[in-house]
This record gives structure tokens, sequence and C-alpha cells, in this order.
């Protein structure tokens, strides 16, 4: 007879356990494997982790670098497209220099009485508004100069410096007589001229209605007490336009509908130089007019009295010294009238004794250009 082979139960053939041996074998070099693949992703993951890091550090440094710079600047808060809200610690400093800012002067013009501050530097809406000039027409005036924006937080504010020219050093704003006439001189001029790394540093700044600048303007133009603007005379140091400074080229904008007035360049040294004044027509039929100075000498060319002028043009630029006048700082010397003057001009400062009816004749800019400080 065959022999029966028998098995135990449980117990694997040697077949089996050779595929046993087989897996347990291919078990061991895939663990193996695994161990040394481990580190490889542990310092993949690591390297990544890092990478992340030092972006958001870099990040982080970024922002603060840009918080930094805001800070340096000085600061205003748009309402709209171009009125602005009060830059409160020059407010405040101003409140401090007037101790009675509610008292008035009254004084008649033409038939009507008008209510005068009688300190200087008044805050937006102190002063008469004899044209009748209504939040609801501002809104829709154009800026006369667009001032550049920056970020604070989530908001964009306008960036611009509001000016302190109470305690001005002399003539630092006016080029002497001798350099001046240089100027004129196109052999000199290239080399007096500021250059264009340093017309991109200058910052766009805002120069203020009814301030007295009594160590700014001392050259003949203005002590000479003979010397008559519209019927304005005497020794003037108060300032009644708005300053609105920039680099050289900026540009100048007309904030209304209207016909050009006249147009000019006032050659004397501290004068306006370029110069166009607009006969600004307003709702209901009103009129102002608006004499724009210190612009480039391009600015005029062209252009003529009974030219129409809409709203958002571009007027003209800032000019530079050899065609504003002098004036080491560029900008654009904008002042209203309730009355058409006779030629390319009006008395950008008056004397004291003519203050009152200045602020009648010359309303504060601030009506068009909203609440710039």
């Amino acid at each position: 007879m065959g022999k029966i082979s028998r098995r135990i139960k449980g117990q694997p053939s040697s077949h089996q356990s050779k595929i046993a041996s087989t897996n347990e074998a291919k078990k061991v070099t895939k663990d193996e494997e695994q161990q040394h693949r481990r580190p490889q992703s542990v310092v993949l993951t690591r390297a990544h982790n890092i990478g992340a890091t030092l972006i958001q550090i870099s990040f982080i440094w970024i922002i603060v670098a840009g918080l930094l710079k805001i800070s340096s600047y000085t600061r205003a808060n748009p309402a709209n497209n171009h009125n602005y809200s009060n830059n409160k610690a020059f407010t405040s400093q101003v409140a401090a220099e007037n101790d009675d800012v509610n008292a008035y002067d009254e004084i008649q013009v033409e038939g009507t009485t008008y209510q005068i501050p009688k300190q200087m530097l008044q805050p937006f809406l102190s002063y008469p508004d004899p044209i009748g000039i209504t939040e609801d027409m501002r809104k829709l005036f154009h800026p006369v100069v667009i001032f550049p924006k920056i970020w604070e937080g989530k908001n964009q504010i306008y960036n611009y410096q509001v000016m302190d020219h109470t305690q001005s050093k002399g003539q630092s704003e006016l080029v002497p007589l001798e350099k001046w006439r240089l100027l004129h001189d196109d052999a000199s001029k290239e080399n007096l001229l500021p250059s264009n790394k340093e017309n991109k540093k200058i910052p766009f700044t805002v120069g203020r209605y009814d301030e007295k600048r009594s160590l700014m303007y001392n050259t003949e133009m203005f002590q000479n007490e003979s010397v008559t603007i519209d019927g304005y005379d005497g020794l003037r140091t108060i300032h009644i336009g708005i300053d609105l400074g920039g680099p050289v080229g900026t540009k100048v904008y007309a904030f209304e509908n209207g016909i050009i007035h006249s147009v000019g360049y006032n050659s004397d040294h501290g004068d306006y130089g370029n110069v166009i004044v607009v006969e600004h027509h307003l709702g209901g039929g009103g009129k102002i007019w608006a004499l724009y100075g210190h612009l480039d000498s391009k600015s005029i060319k062209g252009k003529a009295p009974g030219n129409k002028v809409k709203k958002g043009q571009v007027l003209g630029r800032l000019g530079n010294i050899h065609e504003n006048g002098g004036w080491t700082s560029p900008h654009v010397h904008f002042q209203l009238s309730a009355n058409p003057p006779k030629t390319h001009d009006m008395p950008g400062v008056v004397s004291s004794i003519d203050r009152p009816k200045a602020m009648v004749n010359y309303p504060d800019p601030r009506f068009v250009l909203g609440m710039l400080y």
C-alpha cells in the first residue's frame, strides 16, 4: 500500500513556509526603505516650513516699513473727491494762537453787512461768502491740484503738508534778486535751476488764507506803500489766497466751466510770473473770478481773453523759479474775487487796514477747494 502522509492541523507545509519566509523578508525590506526615506521627508517638510516663515517675516517688515513711511507725512482724510477733513494737530495750534475765535467785526460792502473774524487763521466757513457757494456746489467742483494718496490702514488719504509761514525765515521762499536776474540769462539758467532729482523730492503743501507773513514779504513790491493793485496799497503782509504746492510741472486744473478773463506775465521780482484769471460760471447764473498764479511759461501760450474753459481742463502747470516770480517752492497761488479784476492781477497780499474789506472782495478759497485744513 502506498504511504499516506499526514500533517498536523495548523502546521504549514514546506511550500507555505517558503512563501511566508519570502513575504516576511519583503516586509522587512519595505520597512527598512520607509525608515530610510522618512528622514528625507522630514527634512523637506522642515525646509518648507522655514521658507514659509521667512516669507511671512519679509511681508511683516514690508508692512512695518510702509507704516513708518506713512507716519512721516502730514495727513488729511478726504470727505469726498477733493474735500478734506481738519488736520487736528494743526487746528489746535491755530486755536491756541487765537484766544477769542468767536469775535467778529462788522463791515458794510455795497449795502450788505458782513461779519469779519477779528483774529486771523480762522477755521473753514468762518469767513463771509458773498457769492453763496453751497456744499452741493462744492462737491461738484474739480480739484485745482490733485494731491497724491497714500494708504493708512484700509483707507486712502491725501498726502500733503499744511505750512506755517507766520515764522518764515525772511526771504527763504524767494530767491535773492541777483540770482533771480541771472535766471533770466539762458547761459546761467541751466546751472541754477533745481535738478530733476531735486524736483521729485519737493513735497505737496498747502499755504494758508488770512495768514500774516511779516518776514516773507519784505521786498520793494510789498514794502513800497505807493504800489496800488485794484485799490489795495500800504504795507502788505497778509496772504489772501491759498498756495497749493508741489513739484515743478504739477498739473493745475480749472475747478469749473468759464472763460478766460485775462492772461499774461507779471515780471516783478516776487510777483506771479505767468498767471491766468478765469471768470467761472456757477449754478444759478452766478460768477466768480479765480486767479491761478506762478505757472510755467507754456501755461499761457495760445490762451487769450474770451477762450472757453471746461471744468477739469488742465489750465497749466507749476512753474520753476525763473518763470514763477522767483519763488523757490513751486506752487499755484489760487485766489477768488467777487468782482472782475482790471487785468491779470489781484493783490495776493494786503495790509492790516485793508484786511476787513479784502475778506469780502477776495473770499476764502476753501469755499471752492474744500476743508484743506
